[in-house]
């Protein structure tokens, strides 16, 4: 009984909190920032005439600094188109965008995954010169006082030979690139550098995997099995004494 109470805690903690997390952004109104719409949040969003508020799933992500929601340039349903970027199958007509801001430093999108995420992480890049990396707390670069540890990196060239063609709405000559990190241990966060650069399908966890961090359960469980380990090794001792 109690090897089989100490592999089941031993399992919960091994085992990810939850499934995969991909972000696609078409969810969220043009011009917006993410925010905390894929922790729950709201939007009130007018742009089809019928005022009301957009609620997103709540994945336990926050995304901050100049994180920004624009619309490919060849669909604009809604009326006004934020940006350039060709739409391509599996890739939405909404993407992130590092907009730019007055702070100095690079323009940066942080994507904030307080419950942790493991193995790897991927995004497909359109635009300029990027680079992401993968942190292994909260805050991407400004977390942990400003010095936290990095799990990976990679850079992401900048999109060459595109032409953008206003009267037909076509972008052509270029496309999306898929870039991946591999990494171990558990992170939280997700930094994506860049000007004038657009990001869609962030994936967060290698095959589909999230949540590296034990819940609380698996610790009071894990807890509980050595207790009474400890406990039963008392009484043999005892037993034999």
């Amino acid at each position: 009984m109690i090897r089989g109470l100490l592999t089941t805690a031993l399992l919960a903690m091994a085992a990810p909190a939850s499934a995969g997390i991909v972000l696609t952004f078409d969810e969220i109104p043009n011009y917006n920032r993410p925010s905390n719409f894929y922790d729950g949040g709201s939007f009130l969003f007018a742009g089809n005439g019928s005022p009301g508020p957009v609620v997103g799933p709540d994945l336990g992500v926050v995304i901050g600094d100049a994180a920004f929601i624009y619309q490919a340039f060849d669909q604009c349903p809604e009326g006004g188109c934020g940006g350039i970027f060709p739409a391509a199958p599996g890739i939405g007509y909404r993407a992130l965008y590092n907009f730019p801001d007055s702070s100095t430093g690079p323009q940066l999108s942080t994507i904030n995954v307080a419950a942790g995420f493991v193995g790897e992480a991927s995004v497909w890049h359109y635009g300029g010169f990027s680079a992401m990396t993968v942190y292994q707390g909260l805050g991407g670069r400004f977390g942990g006082g400003g010095n936290p540890p990095t799990l990976g990196r990679i850079e992401m060239p900048a999109t060459t030979g595109c032409t953008v063609n206003p009267n037909t709405l076509t972008v052509t000559g270029c496309g999306w690139t898929k870039y991946t990190i591999a990494f171990d241990g558990v992170a939280q966060s997700l930094e994506l550098a860049g000007g004038a650069a657009y990001f869609d399908n962030v994936s967060l966890g290698a095959s589909g995997s999230v949540g590296g961090v034990p819940e609380p359960a698996s610790w009071a469980l894990l807890i509980a099995g050595f207790g009474l380990t400890g406990a039963a090794m008392r009484r043999r001792r005892a037993a034999l004494g």
